[in-house]
């Protein structure tokens, strides 16, 4: 939980795209969203999607390992920027 009392250290967010699968019920493209949020108790991780279809539960563990890649590498130019 955070601490309500403290303004949030971090907020990182990436968004995937793909396109419909076949039981979708209209031709729209896929969007998920993952968050990183930290406000001094580690990192929340968020996701939030109306439809995002996976085939095996890999697709979507690998998916999250990619996103968390994503934040890590932020989160070290950051701290680079704050140190110069």
């Amino acid at each position: 939980m955070c601490d309500e009392s403290i303004t949030a250290f971090y907020e990182f967010g990436v968004t995937y795209t793909q396109d419909h699968d076949c039981n979708a019920p209209n031709d729209d493209i896929q969007e998920i969203e993952i968050k990183a949020s930290n406000c001094g108790g580690g990192d929340f991780y968020i996701i939030k999607t109306e439809r995002w279809a996976i085939n095996e539960i890999d697709d979507l563990i690998n998916l999250l390992k990619k996103a968390k890649k994503t934040f890590n590498t932020i989160e070290r130019i950051k701290k680079n920027n704050e140190n110069e």
